[in-house]
């Protein structure tokens, strides 16, 4: 009966799992690709939530008193309740990846808002999993080399991502401007040499001499799309585009599939114009 007891006790203790807490979807896409089977996640912000201004719920305080450790990357609500989350669980270590990124760690100690959606880069994604790997390794010792292959697994296949992304925008007819009504793909904009025009500016109100200054350009660069993101109301941008004559089409910078959503977000800013 002894050894019975140690056999399965044996069993429990190898198949314990690190608890991960996340803000948002993607990342639990990262999490899983460098933890696999060794960790159990949790997301907080739902989908179809908008994560920019989301209130946890108090119920959902019951699973970080088991996380051993949050991954934040930077959303407002994050630096909201912190404080919280770590009154709720004291041993829970709590990592901002996006301050991986030097100019956002720079804009944040000056005080300034900026677009901060940082995991939409092929070449912060990088970081993060390198961070990642690093906790996970430091927290589950046994486990590192697992950890250390999936993440180098990773890391190859962020890189054929993004030669499928430089060869949607390599043909002459790739459209390489495109018109968002929230901006939330500055850094994937810049890594590929895209220009973002965007309706609302970040966290100001739209000015008229900046609307005029965006028709101007809808009608220059002759821009056929507004992209809307599916977290937030459609009402105002379906005036918009019949105001300016426009189709309407969704770019999800919190789509799970983190890979296969870059992929598709280069494919219709490269062709739906």
């Amino acid at each position: 009966m002894k050894s019975i007891l140690i056999f399965f006790f044996g069993i429990v203790f190898l198949q314990a799992k690190i608890n991960v807490a996340v803000s948002i979807e993607p990342q639990e896409f990262f999490v899983k690709k460098i933890g696999a089977d060794l960790v159990e996640t949790y997301v907080l912000v739902p989908k179809n939530k908008n994560p920019e201004n989301y209130e946890p719920l108090l119920s959902q305080m019951m699973f970080l008193k088991n996380a051993e450790v949050y991954f934040g990357i930077g959303m407002e609500f994050e630096e909201k309740w912190k404080n919280r989350f770590l009154s709720a669980n004291s041993k829970m270590q709590f990592f901002d990846l996006s301050l991986m990124d030097e100019e956002i760690k720079k804009k944040k100690e000056q005080g300034i808002l900026s677009d901060q959606h940082v995991w939409l880069s092929v070449n912060f994604a990088k970081k993060q999993a390198y961070k990642i790997y690093e906790v996970f390794s430091a927290l589950d010792s046994k486990n590192s080399e697992i950890y250390k292959r999936n993440l180098e697994k990773f890391l190859k296949e962020i890189d054929e991502i993004n030669i499928g992304i430089k060869e949607i925008f390599a043909t002459s007819e790739a459209k390489r401007e495109f018109l968002v009504f929230h901006p939330a793909f500055e850094d994937f904009a810049r890594e590929y040499n895209l220009k973002e025009w965007a309706i609302e500016a970040y966290n100001k109100e739209t000015k008229i001499k900046h609307m005029q200054k965006i028709y101007e350009v809808i009608k220059e660069k002759k821009l056929k799309v507004i992209y809307i993101q599916p977290q937030f109301s459609t009402k105002q941008v379906e005036l918009l585009a019949q105001q300016y004559k426009m189709r309407i089409s969704t770019l999800d910078p919190f789509a799970s599939n983190w890979g296969e959503n870059l992929l598709e977000m280069a494919r219709k800013i490269a062709t739906e114009q």
